[in-house]
């Protein structure tokens, strides 16, 4: 099957993707995701969502965020979205974290509240939407680099 996605102007099976790729294929505004080592500087608590460490690994990998005195597992996440025409309108950072557990495997049984940080309000709709947790999701997501 061929898959061409017009808002971003690319033919997604010529590079690689194919229908299973996209996460929300049915909604409207087109975004990338991948991790990122830049840090998240004047991110804050933005909301909660309840998943598993074993979801998260497996969407974004092993943690790569900074272990500090009150997080042990936590995540930094970019995402880029896209206009119509293919061009990235926004880019929105993203961090998911524990917060003030005894130990790094407390977060790791079962789901867990897990904290959604940054700094625009988008991240809290982005992540809800990506993890599949929104009722009718705004955003259709592929894998930067996949």
């Amino acid at each position: 099957m061929y898959i061409y996605a017009k808002e971003t102007g690319r033919n997604m099976r010529k590079e690689g993707y194919t229908s299973n790729r996209w996460i929300n294929p049915h909604a409207d505004t087109v975004a990338s995701f991948d991790t990122t080592d830049g840090i998240v500087n004047g991110s804050h608590l933005l909301g909660y969502i309840r998943a598993s460490y074993d979801d998260l690994v497996e969407m974004f990998g092993e943690p790569n965020g900074v272990m500090c005195d009150k997080v042990w597992n936590s995540w930094d996440i970019e995402f880029e979205i896209y206009t119509k025409t293919g061009e990235v309108e926004d880019i929105v950072y993203c961090n998911l974290y524990d917060w003030k557990e005894a130990d790094a495997e407390v977060s790791k049984r079962d789901e867990y509240d897990w904290h959604i940080g940054g700094v625009d309000k988008k991240a809290d709709f982005l992540i809800y939407d990506l993890l599949r947790k929104s009722p009718k999701p705004e955003y259709r997501f592929f894998r930067k680099g996949a």
